[in-house]
């Protein structure tokens, strides 16, 4: 689990819809990214002569789609994802703290909304992997809820600054498309010295993690 990033292919279905997405790649200090000299002559002679890298990589893809499209319970890890969340928190409080807002503006509703968000995610996926076999009908139910869970944190009218964007989780930056800002209601209010506006978006970004965690029960109590 980690930051997709800001503009890239996923954008449509993470940023506007809410619906999960993933991106896997090979890194390293190649230098000719985006240059005229990412080509296929380049990537023949000196990149991946041999092609098994793009190899090892559609294989992968492969697998994991192939699980995402057998599995009778789809293996969303929504306890990673509460623990991920959690620890982005840090970079809202580093600009509260900048801003000199610490006696008016608090994460920590948010950050006991993550806790209980994760504690559910975290039942819920051991009761998943000890279910066993379970009925196509039970597991559509199960399927249906789990879907809703990050589309509940997205806000249909989207950002006061950009409403193409709805996802209160990410949004590419502003000042940067390629960039991504975490929770960007409230990093927004922060960047722009809104302090009234910071809690407000906390506020209603603590009642869409609460709903999120409601789909999540849903999801448990279908299972049972």
């Amino acid at each position: 689990m980690s930051n997709l990033g800001g503009g890239s292919d996923f954008s449509g279905f993470y940023h506007h819809l809410g619906i999960p997405a993933g991106g896997i790649g090979f890194d390293g200090p190649d230098g000719i990214y985006h240059s005229m000299y990412d080509s296929y002559d380049w990537m023949t002679r000196f990149g991946d002569p041999s092609y098994k890298a793009h190899r090892a990589g559609a294989q992968l893809v492969a697998v994991i789609m192939g699980r995402l499209a057998n599995a009778d319970l789809l293996p969303l890890d929504y306890a990673a994802f509460g623990t991920e969340m959690d620890g982005l928190v840090a970079q809202l409080d580093s600009g509260i703290t900048k801003k000199q807002w610490t006696q008016s503006v608090s994460t920590q509703p948010l950050k006991d909304a993550l806790d209980r968000f994760t504690a559910v995610a975290r039942a819920f996926g051991t009761a998943r992997d000890n279910a066993g076999a379970v009925d196509s009908t039970r597991a559509q139910r199960v399927n249906q809820a789990l879907m809703l869970v990050e589309r509940r944190l997205t806000r249909p009218e989207g950002l006061v600054s950009r409403p193409w964007f709805r996802s209160l989780q990410f949004a590419a930056d502003i000042d940067n498309g390629y960039a991504t800002m975490a929770f960007p209601t409230v990093n927004e209010a922060i960047r722009y010295a809104d302090a009234a506006a910071a809690n407000k978006e906390l506020a209603d970004l603590v009642t869409r993690v609460d709903q999120a965690r409601a789909a999540l029960v849903e999801a448990a109590a279908a299972l049972r």
